[in-house]
């Protein structure tokens, strides 16, 4: 027997910046039996890379500040202070995305990642995965002043926190995006604050 069983799908019902499917479906449950039919829709949304940035010699962090649309849409203003990330493209692996992403948003040049975890951000509806990285940076490896990929409306704001203020900015509520609080919570486990 199998462990979903699919009835009908999945069927597209918005197709734009993301994809949402519609699937109806059973699952076999914890007592051996199959799951009354269960309609289930899916943010189908490509997976990306993160990587919270750091300079060892001036012990800090660099981070970026961006508008994020769904964080005003919550009310919560509309700026976000985060750690870099972006989707991969189709013919990308997670760390040429991650690169990629960080020359275009910080101007710097990375060689080694460091893997910290991969996971689903939110697993409930959507189908993005997150594989999180660590990269030391220095001013030496700078190559551009970053900001955004051209020609796609961003407008990246570089910071570089020390890491005593950025680990107290997430204890005081001003990093609330779940990538970098991981990061910066895996961060603190690792090396201490």
């Amino acid at each position: 027997m199998s462990k979903v069983e699919i009835l009908s799908g999945p069927e597209t019902r918005y197709s734009g910046f993301f994809t949402i499917t519609e699937t109806r479906l059973r699952f076999l449950k914890k007592d051996g039996t199959m799951s009354r039919p269960v309609t289930r829709d899916n943010m189908d949304r490509p997976d990306a890379s993160a990587v919270l940035l750091y300079d060892r010699g001036e012990n800090a962090v660099v981070l970026v500040r961006q508008f994020r649309y769904s964080v005003f849409a919550g009310g919560d203003g509309g700026w976000m202070t985060e750690v870099v990330a972006g989707t991969l493209d189709p013919e990308d692996n997670p760390e040429q995305a991650a690169r990629r992403e960080v020359m275009e948003e910080t101007g710097y040049a990375i060689t080694d990642l460091d893997h910290i975890f991969t996971f689903y951000p939110s697993p409930g509806g959507c189908s993005e995965k997150v594989y999180l990285y660590l990269a030391e940076v220095d001013d030496g490896k700078r190559e551009a002043e970053g900001g955004g990929a051209p020609g796609e409306e961003e407008d990246i704001e570089v910071l570089k926190v020390p890491v005593p203020e950025a680990l107290a900015m997430m204890k005081r509520g001003e990093i609330v995006d779940g990538k970098t609080l991981i990061a910066l919570q895996w961060f603190m486990e690792k090396y201490g604050g």
